[in-house]
């Protein structure tokens, strides 16, 4: 089988949409090496992603909008890839193939859920790609069962063009830990719990952040690590970022110092509002950190009982929760275990296959 492959969401940051593609493409190769594995990109992107050495990248000199007028000429992109079967677009960046069946990486719709969490701009314009997407492709790919019954009952998706193919962690370099240093004679090093997203309200920081100070107030001993870039509507957050007591921010980790904070991590706060699947819960269950996660979300379907769950909109709750993990050493070690099983059955191979599955059907 041809596969044209979007990459180019591959060349930006280290978010989740980016990791997918990356790890998706690299297990594919390792998979499928008889199938042809052809990566769509452009110039006007720095080239950050490394592309599979049995990829074919073809770095096309027009952006996307220029790509659509020439498949309404009848030069689509799979005809500029060179011909392929099946074109999947992995971002919420459309791309028209004049031939080959398409297929569509739906993420979530959290814009249409959480709309406050988004600004108007980013509403209409995602909007406006999944509806399309919706319209025109054959086969849609979501990450979790949560999002395809989003996508069915709010953007009206046929059920059964819609595959759930889970995600699973990324492998992160080996490291040491990052525990913080002690204030004061003490040697020991003080415990902290890590939160990792990108700054925007979808992440539900400053519920974070009330909850941290609330624990620390009713007796808690840990520090609060927030290990995340700026994204948007974050004005407040990082203003309280900056004056919360024993608190650190560290705006862009790379792989390598995301995997040392999560070595040293007494354990992972992800309180989000929505996810489409969730990918820093799986990746610290894998490196054995006890989580902390929304109830009645993507999170909490995608931890399959191995986490500790949490109502995100109360910051009792959320307080209560984090003063639970970092005071009972027998439900972190019971968490840790579970979580680490649950992440054992999740792998990039199995994405991969999920996906080529997804192929086949659009190409029948």
């Amino acid at each position: 089988m041809r596969v044209g492959l979007d990459w180019r969401p591959a060349t930006g940051g280290r978010g989740g949409i980016p990791v997918y593609v990356r790890a998706l493409a690299d297990a594919y190769a390792r998979r499928f090496p008889d199938d042809r594995l052809l990566l769509y990109a452009h110039r006007l992107r720095p080239r950050r992603g490394t592309p599979p050495a049995a990829a074919r990248l073809h770095a096309a000199p027009l952006p996307s909008r220029a790509a659509d007028v020439l498949a309404r000429l009848g030069v689509g992109a799979d005809r500029l890839l060179g011909g392929c079967d099946v074109l999947h677009l992995t971002d919420y960046a459309f791309l028209r193939p004049t031939r080959a069946a398409l297929v569509v990486t739906v993420h979530d719709v959290l814009f249409h859920e959480l709309p406050r969490c988004y600004t108007p701009g980013m509403r209409r314009g995602l909007s406006t790609f999944v509806r399309r997407a919706v319209r025109d492709a054959t086969r849609l790919v979501v990450p979790s069962a949560r999002t395809k019954i989003a996508l069915v009952e709010r953007f009206g998706a046929r059920e059964e063009r819609v595959d759930v193919v889970p995600l699973a962690p990324r492998p992160f370099p080996a490291t040491g830990s990052a525990r913080l240093p002690a204030s004061g004679p003490a040697p020991a090093p003080r415990p902290y719990v890590l939160s990792v997203g990108t700054l925007e309200p979808r992440k539900n920081h400053l519920r974070l952040l009330a909850a941290h100070r609330a624990a620390l107030a009713a007796g808690a001993d840990v520090d609060l690590v927030v290990a995340g870039a700026r994204g948007w509507l974050d004005d407040a957050v990082v203003a309280d970022l900056a004056a919360a007591p024993r608190v650190r921010w560290e705006p862009s980790p790379d792989d390598a110092r995301l995997a040392a904070l999560l070595a040293g991590a007494t354990a992972l706060a992800y309180p989000s509002l929505g996810e489409g699947f969730g990918l820093p819960v799986v990746e610290a269950m894998a490196a054995g950190v006890p989580v902390l996660t929304s109830a009645g979300t993507a999170c909490a379907e995608v931890a399959a009982g191995a986490a500790a769950l949490c109502d995100p909109y109360d910051v009792d709750a959320l307080a209560d929760g984090l003063r639970r993990l970092v005071g009972d050493a027998d439900l972190r070690r019971d968490l840790a275990a579970r979580g680490r099983a649950r992440a054992d059955a999740l792998s990039w191979e199995a994405t991969a296959e999920g996906t080529r599955a997804a192929y086949a059907r659009a190409v029948a």
